[in-house]
């Protein structure tokens, strides 16, 4: 019995067309799952199911009648819920008062006997282990419990659609197992399940059918039992064909950059950063490629020392920096570029021209800014690195992404750093800010520039890198540096926990 049909399901934000013409359906009592890299528009089509966002086109029925969620409470009512991939808890909040903040029909005085009776039956029916643990706080539970406390919110509220998003990207082996053995019991009990995951095997273990989806297009959907590693993998990472041309690199001068045995925490305190080794050298453009959230975003971190490293040693030419401070690091020549947060959206494109360097005497006299150079900095970036604004008087928040974007990325060119960490700075951005900005990173490192590049895109790591690690669960798994068509499917394999 089909249980929800999505057809013909077209998304787009801005000029960047997340969803192209998806049709899906899932049938009562399945487990699907939608398999994909970053940026395939797998969260994206759930998140139009459960209200989240609004369809550009198609259609979306749900056990045979027309539907239009405008919000996530109208798909509550309709017995869809949803776990997204991070937690929405309060970590000083008990387990059951995370619970009630997420009911809508919480009365004002709370039985707390009555309820915690009640939630206590949900959890011991679902086998989640929860009943004893309702009065801890969030923060004194360990994340495969914060994650179940994530599910009771959902179960609750009696869904008969679950959502689940990259459910099992945090958890150790042993409660991966759990979660697997939950999944059962729940199709079992008569539940529907959405599973969205990038990992190949967790796909083939857990579902009855499998999406495939690449680049906001569905590639396939093919029964669990009858494919195959190699086969999902080569439908993920379709054939890489570059889109910019790179010169070959000149004989590196040294070492530059040196990682070793990197341990680092994430903001829930999960160890992200696994015993992490590498390094960049001189003129080169590194490559970590990986699913978003294992790590590398926080290898540039601590780095920065943005966060503080558990362990190892990062040397920068030679000399140990990681107990410096992030201004000491930035003057040494090392700079972070990301995608968002490195504007102040209401002042001037002019003020935001310097925010990395108002103190520069260039700038600054005794602590009096000189306008009039900084205004000459501000026009030679606009100049220079195509940045489409009023003038440089207009604030940052009027500028598109990609024009914002521009602007970061030439005030950091502009300060002529020795290295470049780059970051998912292309996000959501359209093709032609996206290329352009490719074409500024290899122009950078022609001209004598160093750069570890982090991306979602693995086309983009594989077009512009020299050389790529491949991280996957906090831990370096590969290095490539003949980077051609035939590497993107190994180091696909590789990202999606394939040996």
């Amino acid at each position: 019995m089909e249980i929800a049909s999505m057809q013909n399901i077209t998304k787009s934000f801005g000029l960047t067309r997340a969803l192209d013409s998806v049709t899906i359906t899932v049938n009562k009592g399945e487990v699907l799952s939608l398999l994909g890299e970053n940026g395939a528009g797998k969260t994206t089509l759930m998140n139009i199911l459960c209200g989240l966002y609004r369809k550009d086109g198609g259609t979306i029925l749900l056990k045979g009648n027309e539907v239009e969620f405008s919000s996530p409470q109208e798909s509550i009512a309709a017995r869809i819920g949803m776990i997204h991939q991070s937690f929405t808890l309060v970590s000083e909040f008990t387990a059951l008062e995370n619970v009630l903040l997420g009911l809508s029909n919480t009365p004002s005085l709370i039985n707390k006997k009555k309820i915690t009776e009640e939630v206590s039956v949900t959890s011991r029916r679902f086998q989640l282990g929860l009943e004893r643990k309702l009065d801890t706080p969030v923060y004194k539970l360990s994340v495969g419990e914060q994650q179940k406390v994530e599910i009771l919110k959902c179960l609750v509220k009696n869904p008969e659609l679950i959502i689940l998003d990259e459910p099992d990207r945090l958890l150790t082996e042993g409660e991966r197992q759990d979660f697997f053995n939950w999944l059962e019991q729940l199709t079992n009990q008569g539940h529907t399940i959405v599973l969205i995951t990038h990992n190949v095997n967790t796909a083939i273990m857990v579902s009855t059918r499998i999406a495939v989806l690449e680049k906001g297009k569905l590639k396939a959907t093919i029964q669990a039992k009858e494919t195959s590693r190699d086969e999902l993998i080569a439908l993920m990472f379709a054939e890489f064909s570059p889109s910019i041309h790179k010169q070959g690199r000149t004989q590196t001068s040294g070492r530059l950059l040196d990682v070793t045995s990197l341990k680092v925490r994430d903001d829930m305190g999960f160890e992200s950063v696994s015993d992490v080794s590498l390094h960049v050298d001189q003129e080169e453009i590194v490559g970590i490629a990986g699913i978003e959230g294992n790590g590398q975003s926080e290898i540039a971190e601590a780095v920065m020392n943005l966060r503080k490293k558990v362990a190892g040693s990062i040397k920068f030419n030679g000399e140990e920096i990681s107990s410096y401070p992030t201004k000491q690091i930035q003057k040494m020549g090392i700079t972070l570029f990301g995608s968002k947060n490195m504007l102040i959206q209401p002042l001037s494109v002019k003020i935001n021209s310097v925010l990395d360097s108002p103190e520069d005497s260039a700038f600054s006299t005794h602590g009096n800014l000189n306008w009039q150079t900084i205004a000459q900095h501000a026009r030679r970036i606009v100049d220079k690195y195509d940045v489409r604004c009023s003038g440089i008087d207009a604030p940052a928040s009027a500028l598109s992404g990609g024009n914002k974007q521009k602007l970061v990325m030439g005030r950091k060119l502009e300060q002529t750093p020795k290295l470049l960490l780059v970051v998912n700075a292309t996000k959501d951005l359209d093709l032609k800010s996206t290329e352009y900005l490719y074409g500024m990173l290899l122009e950078y490192r022609k001209k004598g520039g160093t750069v570890l590049f982090i991306s979602v895109d693995l086309d983009a790591i594989i077009d512009i890198s020299d050389r790529v690690y491949v991280i996957n669960r906090g831990k370096i798994v590969g290095e490539f540096s003949d980077l051609t068509s035939e590497t993107k499917q190994s180091i696909g394999k590789l990202m999606a926990e394939v040996s």
